[in-house]
């Protein structure tokens, strides 16, 4: 039996959600959102994880923009882009290192973790599930 240790809001409805030992990725149609909710190191003094806070662990962007890792997620000041979307996320999956977020058209792009940068872009002739 579990029991939560600490949580988490956003702005946007979730649709997917992905997790590794280290990080949470949740996502809407348009939105990606992460948190390094666990640093690689057992255990973190209180002025790591002041500095973890602050070094932008957690962030959200649209998927039509580049991710920036120097930004912190501030659900009360943080806005969704008016960007259009017209290739909607359809999936997401994490994995040690990086994750990966399927889009309707096919195409899926990989993340390298901890710091959130595009790896790799691919093109599948269906819609990943």
């Amino acid at each position: 039996m579990g029991c939560p240790i600490d949580n988490k809001y956003v702005t946007f409805e979730p649709k997917f959600v992905a997790m590794n030992k280290t990080h949470v990725i949740c996502a809407s149609d348009e939105i990606v959102y992460y948190w390094q909710y666990r640093s690689q190191h057992s255990k973190l003094t209180t002025l790591e994880q002041q500095k973890k806070k602050k070094s932008g662990k957690e962030n959200a962007f649209h998927i039509e923009e580049i991710p920036n890792p120097n930004n912190i997620y501030d659900k009360d000041k943080w806005q969704t882009p008016d960007i259009a979307c017209q290739d909607q996320i359809c999936s997401i999956a994490a994995g040690p290192d990086s994750f990966i977020v399927g889009r309707m058209s096919g195409l899926v792009f990989k993340y390298s973790l901890p710091y959130i940068q595009i790896d790799n872009k691919l093109t599948l002739r269906c819609r990943p599930q």
